[in-house]
């Protein structure tokens, strides 16, 4: 009798040794995951905190390259590769910009004060404009896109040569057979000599015309000036 409640007491014995390993195993597990999960959580705000930080200083960077050019008629805005060019072979008042590629010249402003009436029927080969209307502030607003060649409104039956006509709402002389890559500026409903009245009532008036010079043109960086442009 004797023998069989020690046996009894054995496999209770080891019962209860096999629960209490499994018991400490299923904790081990709880604890392992919980410190997997912590560790993930920790190592996903480091690296967050880390973009965060990142990002600061790129729009730092950025910000530091932005140049303001200005004149007593007006300022604009653009990166630095800019760089205004003397150019003393216009009788009028005319400011050139340039944006540089190494030694290449790949954009170009002309800013034109008061043009001379002649030469605004004459000058840059126009093909496309940049309608826009004036705004409060000496500020331009409704900054429209860059149109297509102006050989779209080409009036039927009327000879291809360099002529004033509308397009886009705006009224320009148009180079129907040029390839080259300009922009005019002008104002919807009138024309790309945009009239500036002065506080005292005086007015002046500033032609705008952006050239892209590359083997494949495109509308470049005058988006940018363009809404940053203010008239002083």
């Amino acid at each position: 009798m004797a023998y069989k409640q020690n046996q009894k007491l054995h496999k209770r014995q080891k019962q209860a040794h096999k629960v209490k390993r499994l018991f400490f195993v299923v904790l081990f597990v709880i604890f392992a995951g919980t410190a997997v999960v912590v560790f993930d959580w920790a190592l996903s705000n480091l690296r967050d905190d880390t973009t965060v930080v990142t990002t600061e200083q790129t729009r730092s960077v950025q910000s530091s390259n932005i140049s303001i050019y200005r004149t007593k008629y007006y300022q604009f805005q653009a990166v630095d590769d800019w760089v205004e060019v003397e150019d003393d072979r216009y009788p009028g008042e005319r400011y050139v910009y340039v944006k540089n590629d190494g030694s290449l010249i790949t954009q170009r402003l002309v800013i034109y004060v008061d043009r001379n009436e002649l030469e605004k029927e004459q000058d840059i080969k126009n093909t496309r404009v940049l309608p826009l209307s004036q705004g409060p502030l000496g500020r331009f607003i409704n900054i429209g896109k860059v149109s297509e060649h102006c050989e779209e409104s080409w009036p039927d039956g009327l000879l291809r040569n360099p002529t004033r006509i509308t397009h886009e709402d705006v009224s320009f002389v148009c180079a129907p057979d040029s390839a080259q890559y300009n922009i005019v500026v002008g104002e919807r409903g009138d024309d790309e000599n945009i009239e500036i009245e002065l506080d005292d009532g005086s007015t002046y008036e500033l032609t705008i015309v952006y050239s892209d010079l590359t083997a494949y043109p495109s509308t470049g960086d005058i988006y940018n000036i363009m809404d940053s442009f203010v008239v002083l």
